[in-house]
């Protein structure tokens, strides 16, 4: 497998009760573990920033970690910062902080960061090659989360030499992000799975197919198992050299430090 994973760019904004960047310990713990390329904005000084100045500060931003004061109500300056960053800054990895406790949310949330990270080097080379890779790489992560937004994301790729470089990388980054707006569904990831298996189905046992097919139905009958069928696919990967299986990036979206140390 390819484990190079990019530095995200990420910003914590909001409410940040003394030098604390959450109130929840599993939000402490992921960003503790980015903390090399995350940045913790000043509060005061930021949020009374122009929208231009924002735009400036954070044009190459790939997420933000929103945190608002717990057991507030109504409009606060925080939540009006809050709406700002995301009118400024729709088309990023965004999410609140409280949000993040949940495994489903949290993996999301780090897929599109890491994702949007390796597309900014894309973005940067202005390579429609580049682009081309990038996005047979996740052809899988976008299957497991919109079917749609894989073909739609595929055509802009295809014709990316027909327009100007700036009006791709906007466009195929906001289809990105939407596509990947909500967690995946276990029925979306089962399909995902069946077509990456697909490449290694041939050189198993016929124990070791069935095995699979057993662990990715318990998987969509509501048991913890996705990162077991990913790992045993990454492992055949690796072990029958099947390269276009081993740069799928559906099969390691994101460093494995992360979600241990945020579990």
């Amino acid at each position: 497998m390819n484990t190079a994973f990019p530095r995200p760019r990420l910003v914590v904004a909001g409410w940040l009760p003394g030098a604390e960047p959450s109130s929840a310990p599993v939000v402490d713990a992921l960003l503790g573990s980015l903390a090399a390329g995350w940045e913790t904005m000043g509060s005061a000084t930021s949020m009374n920033a122009s929208d231009d100045e924002l735009r400036t500060a954070w044009r190459d931003v790939d997420g933000f970690v929103l945190s608002n004061p717990p057991f507030s109500t109504g409009i606060t300056p925080a939540r009006v910062f809050t709406g700002r960053l995301i009118r400024l800054f729709p088309h990023t990895a965004m999410e609140d902080g409280s949000r993040l406790t949940s495994e489903p949310m949290r993996d999301r949330f780090l897929t599109l960061l890491f994702s949007l990270a390796r597309f900014r080097q894309v973005a940067d080379s202005g390579s429609v090659a580049q682009l081309t890779r990038f996005h047979a790489a996740h052809k899988y992560l976008l299957l497991a989360y919109s079917e749609a937004g894989m073909r739609e994301l595929g055509g802009l790729a295809a014709t990316a030499s027909e327009r100007s470089w700036a009006e791709v990388v906007q466009a195929y980054r906001a289809v990105f992000v939407r596509s990947l707006a909500r967690p995946a569904r276990p029925a979306s990831h089962a399909n995902a799975l069946a077509h990456a298996f697909g490449h290694v189905s041939d050189h198993l046992e016929p124990s070791q197919r069935q095995d699979f097919v057993r662990l990715v139905g318990r998987f969509v009958a509501g048991e913890h198992v996705l990162q077991d069928a990913l790992g045993l696919l990454r492992g055949w990967a690796d072990q029958h050299g099947i390269e276009y299986l081993q740069a799928q990036t559906y099969l390691a979206p994101y460093p494995d430090l992360l979600r241990l140390s945020a579990s």
